[in-house]
Order: C-alpha cells, then sequence, then structure tokens
C-alpha cells in the first residue's frame, strides 16, 4: 500500500516588495506518495518553482512562507530549525535547478562538488570512497569516460552533461523526495528525452517520489501519473495523467492543450492560443483569476474565485461551471 510521503497543507508563500504583497502561492494543498511522479503544470508565473522552493524552505526575504504545513513523512517540516533543515535539504529531499551553468560552480570541478553533498550528509565515509561514488554517480546518469570526467570542471560540460552532474549531485544520497524544476530547459529534444529516460530509470532503482515541474504537458503524458495544473498561484485542477489528457475539466487545462501541435496539424496552420497573460499576482482580477482569459467566463465568475471541488475520486477543479462545461 502506498504512503504518502508528502502532503502541503494550505501553503502561502508571499513576497513583500515596495509596489505591495505578491500573493506566489494562495493556500494551495498537493500530496505525493512514494515511488510515484507527480507533474506540476503551468505558465511562467503561476506558482510552480516557489511551490518547490517553499517545499526546501529555500524562501528568503523580502519572501516568507505565510502559513501552512509542509509535512515529509508525518512530521512537519515548518517546524524544523535552519540546522535541521540543512540536514533534510540533499539528504532526504534534493532539487534539481533551471539553469545547470548557474547552478554549479564554476571554480570546481564536478567531481568536488558531488563529493562535497557527499561529506556533509555522509561524513563516515574516506576521501577515496567519495571520490569513487562521485564516479559511480557520474556512471549512473550516462556520463561516459566518468572516472576522467570527474576532474573536468562545468564548462568542460555539454548543457545535457551539466545537467546529469546535477542529477547525480541530487541522488548522491539516496533521497526520498527528488523536485526536478524544468530539468531539460534549454536542451535539444533528443538530449531532453534521454533526461527524462534517465529520471525514470533512477525512479525505478531507488523508489523515490519525483516532483516534476514544467510548462510542457507532452513531457507530463510521458513521465507522470497525476498532474496538478497550477494558474496564477493556485492549483486549478488535479487529476490522473490519462484522464486530465482524455476529459479536462478546467478552461485553463483545456486551453493548454489545445495549443500543442498534433501529427495531423497543417502547416502554416495559426494554432490556438489563450488569449492575455498570466495576471499581475499583487493586482489580481476579481472573482475567478482565470476569468479575464476565459471563453467560458460569465457574469458570476468576477464575483468570487473558486476553490478545488471534487468532480470524482481521482479529480479535481476550480471553476464556478466546471459541472457545465465538463
Amino acid at each position: 500500500m502506498s504512503s504518502k510521503l508528502l502532503k502541503l497543507e494550505n501553503l502561502i508563500t508571499q513576497f513583500h516588495t515596495e509596489d505591495g504583497t505578491v500573493k506566489a502561492v494562495d493556500g494551495n494543498t498537493l500530496e505525493l506518495e512514494s515511488g510515484e511522479t507527480l507533474g506540476v503544470v503551468g505558465e511562467s508565473g503561476s506558482g510552480k518553482t516557489v511551490t518547490a522552493l517553499s517545499i526546501m524552505r529555500l524562501i528568503e526575504n523580502p519572501g516568507e512562507i505565510k502559513r501552512g504545513a509542509i509535512n515529509f513523512k508525518g512530521e512537519n517540516l515548518m517546524d524544523k530549525s535552519a540546522e535541521e533543515m540543512r540536514e533534510i535539504r540533499g539528504n532526504a529531499i534534493s532539487m534539481v535547478f533551471q539553469d545547470s551553468l548557474s547552478s554549479l560552480n564554476p571554480t570546481l570541478t564536478i567531481g568536488e562538488q558531488i563529493k562535497r553533498v557527499i561529506r556533509f550528509h555522509k561524513s563516515g565515509l574516506s576521501g577515496q570512497e567519495r571520490t569513487e561514488r562521485a564516479i559511480e554517480l557520474l556512471d549512473t546518469v550516462g556520463i561516459p569516460d566518468a572516472e576522467k570526467r570527474v576532474s573536468n570542471y562545468p564548462h568542460e560540460f555539454s548543457g545535457g552533461m551539466r545537467q546529469r552532474a546535477l542529477i547525480a549531485m541530487a541522488i548522491s544520497c539516496f533521497p526520498e523526495i527528488l523536485i526536478l524544476d524544468e530539468p531539460t530547459t534549454a536542451l535539444d529534444v533528443t538530449i531532453e528525452a534521454q533526461i527524462f529516460e534517465l529520471v525514470n530509470q533512477l525512479k525505478s532503482d531507488y523508489g523515490m517520489g519525483t516532483i516534476l515541474i514544467t510548462h510542457d504537458l507532452a513531457v507530463v503524458a510521458n513521465s507522470c501519473s497525476r498532474a496538478l495544473i497550477m494558474y496564477a498561484g493556485n492549483i486549478v485542477e488535479k487529476a490522473k495523467v490519462l484522464e486530465l489528457y482524455e476529459n479536462p475539466a478546467h478552461p485553463y487545462t483545456r486551453g493548454l492543450l489545445e495549443s500543442i501541435p498534433d501529427l495531423d496539424t497543417k502547416p502554416k496552420t495559426e494554432l490556438p492560443s489563450i488569449p492575455g497573460e498570466v495576471p499581475d499576482l499583487i493586482e489580481l482580477p476579481n472573482g475567478c483569476n482565470f476569468n479575464p482569459r476565459c471563453k467560458f467566463a460569465k457574469d458570476f465568475c468576477e464575483q468570487e474565485n473558486p476553490s478545488l471541488e471534487n468532480l470524482d475520486s481521482n479529480r479535481a477543479a476550480a471553476c464556478l461551471r466546471v459541472n457545465e462545461i465538463w
């Protein structure tokens, strides 16, 4: 029987600026089970990365986690001290950040950076054992000639190899949760496919719960069992991936799916798009955050921002008209 590895409850994360308070994550709840890959999807500015950083307790001033619980294996990470969180990060919960070049230290070799993570969390290993472990990890993530490559610097790796090195660093202490924040940004489709094949293999080998943050629903279809759709700081739909594709419930999800080209799309055909932009998170629209861009919106959609409503045992959506249009 699967267990709830992670559970966020009513998470609110805000950033206080001179112009006002940015409601980056606004009362969200999610669950992750052991061995599951959960996709978190949405446009830039929807709150995906801030949700991940909140889980890691990496929100810094002028930001704050205003309210909510981050339960990891039944313990609320909000109750942990800074020192306790340092023990958890990179050990029990790891994250692979978007930009591999800026995430790696250009003055240290790839091997040294992996060994520093191991040394911090596994202090009982000797220097030789840490080196052997770094080589083994690079080999595991598909870096050719790992014994020599372990002494290379980040600039000597290609973009795909740097991303693999970050994944090697993230799994170096066998974490129970791996968070991947757009791990294939700026990589070509061939390397992207290789990275996701690697992640799926690692999940199978280590039994990790995985959170995949992306704007690409096609990636979610191939990699995830469940998906959350985020918009303007809110989760607007939760569903199993196959059900999400076959019958999306929220108008925003429908818009995202309709904008994906397929093999039957004729050349020079203009693809459908969602009009407008993600709203300013300081001055959100009246009522439903999506209503200014929604083709199904009615006057009453300007009166209330709906919360998630369970449609069946596997599906929830936040839309005042969901029962009419689903």
